[in-house]
């Protein structure tokens, strides 16, 4: 279950190594959540990556805003607290492996492990992050228009992909998108709006 406890982001005094497995590194962080008394325990949130899993598994668009929402925690207190990442760019305890993953696992922080996957389905294919969908704005360039929220969710087996357009502005927005074997769609979102399209790879 969700929970609103305040999140802490800790860095032990001593680098060492406290969990056996791939994907961990000395100097890496950890996250947690105060509790009413004061003290700090494990974060027990999923990580961005399992909670986009799960909304292209169960198309629960409640998954897909916990990821997001826990990518925007994570991000707004390492940006507070932390280095860039420029003196050593696989290190474990830098703004940028917390967005994009250290040296153990890049590729895989709390930003990649959800952004690009949610809003465009993006998917690595030899080496090339290639997305889904592509959308154009109103004046044909290649974005999301600044007032629309996409939602990707990728086809699996019999599962049809979907895509959700909702607009969160005030006013209504035209755009077009494309997946990688389709033609142009055109689209205008009203205001406040929702729209559900299948994709079919």
């Amino acid at each position: 279950p969700q929970n609103d406890a305040p999140w802490v982001m800790m860095e032990p005094e001593q680098r060492k190594r406290r969990e056996p497995g791939i994907g961990k590194r000395q100097d890496m962080l950890y996250w947690g959540e105060f509790g009413d008394d004061g003290s700090a325990r494990p974060l027990r949130e999923p990580s961005t990556a399992a909670s986009t899993l799960a909304y292209q598994i169960s198309g629960d668009a409640e998954h897909a805003r916990r990821a997001l929402h826990g990518a925007a925690r994570k991000f707004h207190i390492a940006r507070r607290i932390l280095r860039g990442g420029r003196e050593h760019a696989d290190m474990g305890g830098a703004i940028c492996s917390v967005a994009a993953g250290h040296g153990r696992n890049w590729g895989t922080g709390a930003v990649t492990g959800c952004y690009g996957a949610l809003l465009l389905g993006c998917r690595d294919l030899c080496g090339a992050v290639e997305p889904t969908v592509r959308l154009r704005d109103d004046r044909g360039a290649e974005r999301v228009p600044e007032a629309i929220l996409p939602l990707v969710r990728p086809t699996a087996g019999s599962q049809v992909g979907e895509l959700l357009l909702y607009n969160g502005g005030e006013t209504e927005t035209t755009l077009t998108w494309r997946t990688a074997t389709g033609g142009e769609t055109g689209e205008v979102v009203p205001a406040g709006a929702t729209l559900r399209r299948p994709l079919e790879d």
